[in-house]
């Protein structure tokens, strides 16, 4: 039985309490992975008879901010979460790198914010009396722990305090938020993480880290990875540029058909804004990313040199070998407007093999040998061929890990110490 009647996915059915209305999360518009996920409630007035549905009603979609993906109630059960009187739904949007919690009336679909700030609210769910919210909060400085508060927000209490012991024996770096302008005005949010210590004026060793996605964002939560490059005495640049989820979804569509373009031009906009601004060494420049920060890594070293050495991660080389080993490749048929016998061009200009040709920076490429998201031949193909044209080079492949390297515990923070040991050997 059909529920929803929009075009794209629907996922995470919750009934109400009183079993009267399933609400749901879908997508507006079909075949795409980076549509906004909108809060739906469909009536299910019939009782005793056959099941029935009456016409959903997308309670968000004039918010133009997306229910946030990964986020969870406190028993792991996904968004949306019921109060118990059926009046209201608990959902996180992400909204501008930051992630808020929000009350939805089911009724009216009156959104009414419970929890914002400069922070991620990591889990949410009401009491079972409905007295209290129990939340997770982050910040960029702390990681998530145990919270409660009065059902409107108000009163947060903390519950515990999981990493204060470790807190307290090491130094935390916050990072500096800052906006700019890309070639064309469009505003973009970005940040930088500086060494503990570090001279205010003092130009440092960088490296530009990319996300992936690119329907993804760098948001306002603690990252060890980000912690860990800046002890080393780097200094972490990191945007959100055009394509990244979190800013509508006109924001995140700029970039389909055309990766690499647009959104390079913003990345290296970022590192001109803050080479002006007297903080980056310019002969001590990195790059790295994993999945779509991959991608554009390897799309980066075929348009320029200004790095010194450069670190993908789960990259795709040739957008048309991809199609059927990625598990995703119905969204590349999508935005190519075509499957690669139909639109061999638009697949060539944009893969990054097909530049090759022009590379000169030392890179590592680093890759699950059973990622089905972006497959491992992709960073096979970038380093053979950078092999044959005798730049410098190196290959690091992980037995049995998948695209989200979680398969061994020891292979994640192990390929981030392969980055940067890349760095520092290839640095002054």
């Amino acid at each position: 039985m059909r529920v929803s009647s929009e075009p794209g996915r629907a996922s995470n059915p919750r009934w109400s309490p009183d079993g009267r209305s399933l609400a749901f999360l879908g997508q507006t518009i079909a075949g795409d992975d980076g549509a906004e996920d909108h809060l739906f409630v469909a009536p299910a007035p019939g009782r005793g008879g056959p099941l029935a549905f009456g016409a959903a009603r997308d309670l968000t979609g004039s918010l133009d901010r997306g229910v946030a993906e990964g986020a969870y109630g406190l028993d792991g059960s996904p968004y949306p979460v019921w109060s118990p009187d059926g009046r209201r739904l608990y959902v996180c949007l992400a909204d501008r790198a930051r992630l808020h919690a929000y009350a939805i009336d089911a009724r009216t679909g009156k959104a009414t914010l419970l929890l914002g700030g400069d922070r991620m609210v990591e889990f949410l769910t009401p009491s079972g009396d409905g007295s209290r919210l129990i939340f997770g909060l982050s910040d960029p400085t702390h990681p998530s722990d145990v919270q409660v508060a009065a059902p409107d927000g108000s009163g947060i209490r903390r519950l515990t305090h999981l990493n204060d012991d470790w807190f307290s024996e090491v130094r935390v770096a916050a990072p500096e938020r800052f906006t700019y302008a890309s070639f064309d005005s469009l505003a973009i949010e970005g940040w930088i993480l500086k060494p503990p210590g570090a001279a205010p004026d003092r130009r440092l060793p960088t490296i530009l880290s990319i996300h992936g996605g690119p329907q993804w964002y760098y948001g306002m939560s603690l990252s060890l990875v980000f912690q860990a490059m800046a002890a080393r005495g780097y200094l972490v640049l990191y945007t959100n540029p055009r394509g990244s989820s979190t800013y509508g979804q006109e924001f995140t569509d700029k970039v389909r058909g055309r990766y690499g373009l647009e959104d390079y031009k913003d990345l290296m906009f970022a590192v001109n804004t803050i080479e002006a601004r007297g903080l980056i060494d310019p002969q001590n420049l990195f790059v790295s990313g994993y999945s779509y920060g991959g991608m554009m890594t390897d799309w980066i070293i075929t348009q320029t040199d200004r790095f010194k050495a450069a670190a993908s991660g789960a990259g795709i080389a040739d957008y048309a070998a991809s199609v059927g080993p990625d598990d995703s490749f119905v969204d590349w048929i999508a935005e190519f407007k075509g499957a690669p016998w139909e639109a061999p061009d638009a697949y060539r200009a944009l893969s990054p093999i097909t530049h090759v040709r022009n590379v000169k920076t030392p890179t590592l490429f680093y890759h699950g040998l059973a990622d089905y998201r972006c497959p491992t031949p992709e960073s096979e193909r970038m380093y053979l061929a950078l092999r044959l044209l005798g730049v410098e080079t190196k290959l690091a492949l992980f037995p049995n890990e998948n695209h989200n390297f979680d398969h061994a515990a020891s292979h994640y923070p192990a390929s981030e110490r392969l980055v940067l040991d890349w760095f520092d050997a290839h640095r002054k």
